[in-house]
């Protein structure tokens, strides 16, 4: 059985692409180009960190 929330249904992300660039960049810019990771990207982001790899 799958639980979710009401707000959160599969793994649909409207624009999961865009959402993990404009993520990115704001933490370069907090914390310079090597201060991040992209699991770090992905949850600020609002997904999970394997999101970005099985897209």
């Amino acid at each position: 059985m799958n639980k979710q929330s009401p707000e959160r249904k599969g793994y649909y992300h409207g624009n999961l692409k865009q959402a993990l660039v404009e993520a990115t960049l704001s933490l370069i810019e907090a914390k310079g180009p090597t201060g991040f990771t992209l699991a770090e990207a992905a949850r600020s982001a609002g997904v999970s960190a394997a999101a970005p790899y099985r897209h």
